[in-house]
This record gives C-alpha cells, structure tokens and sequence, in this order.
C-alpha cells in the first residue's frame, strides 16, 4: 500500500475487513452506508474482491468515483419543478437498473441502431415503472430519458470525444448511438437556427416540452435528430447553448 492514495487505501481496507465476516447482509448493509452506494453496488464490490482479490483494487475506486460523479449530475439535470428529486434518489433510480449498471462497466454498446434505441427503451421503461414504486409524479420517458443520458454521456461520451481521433470506426459508430441529453436550451436553439430546415418540428417538441415528452414523441424527436447528424447524434449538442 506504499503508494496508495489515502482514500484509495480506506476503500479497499474497509471493503477487505468486511469480507473476513461471514455475514453478507451486514458486510452490504456496512458497504452501502460507509460509501454511499446502493446494496446492488456494495454487493457488485463484494462479489469482485472475493473473485479477484488484489487484482481488482486500481478499479475498485474508478469505478466508484465514475459512477457516483455522473448519478449526480443526471440527478441534477434531469429533476423538474413538476417532477423533483433528490440527487439520492437519482443514484437509487440508476443503480436499481441492471442495464445501465451494465453500460457503466465499460465499453458495452450496441452497434446497430436499432438495437440501441431497444435498449434504451427497456431502461426508460424500467426507470419509469421504478419511479412510480417510489411514489415519483410526472417522471414521463422525457424525465428518464434526461437521467439516462446524461449519465451515459458523462460515463463515455465526452471521455470518448476526447480521443475521437483514434476510435475504430466501430467505436466512432457505437459513440453516434448515445442519445444527446434533451432539454429547452436544445430545443430552442434548433428552432431559431432551423436546424436541418426542421423548424416546425423542433418548435413541435419545443412546444410540447422535454419533460412531457411520452415514448413514441421522444423516439421521434431521436429520428429526426439522427437524421440531422447522419447517424452522429453526439453532433446535435453542438446547438447546445449552454446555461444560457
């Protein structure tokens, strides 16, 4: 541990200590608590200490500070007036999904469209359902869709962007598949600019509101913009003003 940051020692300490005790429910329960992380997530750790002991450590606190940096700021994007949430509850949304948790570990995307757009519906559905458990009002596949993407874009798009220049041409297809966060400021700025001569549509979804937006319409709204990038929806964000 010569060189181990401090807070990278304590993880792997804390998480080493309790996997000398026999009682799993309290080795999570402890885990869940002492790092903030959801039982799924304590668990995952447990499960891969015990599989691949010191070999797993360096991803241990990666995956730790990705994960839990990109649930916030889905947290705080994605929560409405008419849908508010917590950051914590947003963590719990996204870490109650098993597809999502599977994204997060690495490179994992579909290559064909059609096969993204699927997998992106499952989690909104999932989300959606997850949300109602929880007693969430007004957390439309609009609402889902925002958490959902801006947590993948914050997990692999713009560290991928990044090193655009040396993706494979698989990896510059996989990286188009990633659905762009949709929110007012887009919408807005695709109607002044008549982006792809699209005015009248892209004043229908602005006018209808992200938030609002119901299954078919929010899919739609992808096409049309998939259309516009050629296949590359990362570059519809170029509209993107900002805070603005």
């Amino acid at each position: 541990m010569k060189d181990w940051s401090p807070i990278e020692k304590d993880l792997y300490e804390g998480i080493l200590t309790v996997i000398e005790d026999n009682d799993e429910k309290a080795n999570v329960a402890y885990l869940s608590k002492r790092f903030s992380i959801s039982r799924y997530w304590a668990r995952n750790l447990l499960k891969m200490m015990e599989e691949k002991g010191d070999a797993y450590r360096p991803g241990i606190l990666r995956s730790l500070v990705r994960h839990r940096y990109a649930a916030w700021c889905a947290g705080r994007a994605s929560s409405t007036r008419k849908c508010p949430f917590t950051v914590e509850t947003a963590s719990e949304l996204i870490e109650s999904s098993i597809g999502l948790k599977y994204f997060s570990k690495g490179w994992h995307v579909p290559l064909k469209v059609i096969d993204f757009d699927a997998t992106h519906r499952s989690f909104r559905e999932k989300l959606v359902n997850k949300a109602k458990q929880k007693g969430l009002k007004n957390f439309t596949h609009g609402v889902a869709a925002k958490l959902i993407n801006i947590y993948l874009k914050t997990l692999h798009v713009v560290p991928m962007l990044g090193m655009y220049e040396r993706l494979t041409d698989a990896e510059r297809r996989k990286l188009g598949n990633f659905h762009p966060p949709i929110d007012s400021v887009l919408l807005e700025e695709l109607v002044r600019s008549d982006a792809g001569g699209k005015k009248s549509i892209w004043r229908k979804y602005r006018d209808i509101r992200w938030s609002n937006l119901k299954s078919n319409e929010y899919e739609n709204l992808i096409s049309e913009m998939r259309e516009v990038t050629k296949g590359q929806l990362w570059k519809i964000e170029a509209y993107w003003q900002g805070h603005r």
